[in-house]
């Protein structure tokens, strides 16, 4: 009999902070959706563009960086400023 390993998903609370942009419009949050931010609440707050994200994963890392991966995969042209914590 064999044991498989299962690999625990925890849930990791994190904002995306991003710069490059003066709003947040409908077509850019589709994006954000359709690139798999669909775990993120986004807004538009003292100038940035935020994304709180509460992503399962195995750690804190591969949360943080599956996150910033599928915000660049949208194609919405920003940069990147901090990451806070929720």
């Amino acid at each position: 009999m064999s044991v498989k390993s299962s690999t625990l998903q925890k849930t990791f609370s994190f904002s995306l902070r991003y710069t490059g942009l003066d709003d947040l419009t409908e077509a850019m949050v589709d994006a954000f959706f359709e690139a798999g931010c669909d775990d993120a609440t986004l807004g538009f707050q003292e100038g940035l563009i935020f994304l709180d994200f509460h992503r399962e994963a195995p750690s804190f890392k591969d949360a943080l960086l599956s996150a910033i991966e599928d915000v660049e995969r949208s194609a919405v042209p920003i940069r990147l400023v901090r990451v806070e914590p929720i």
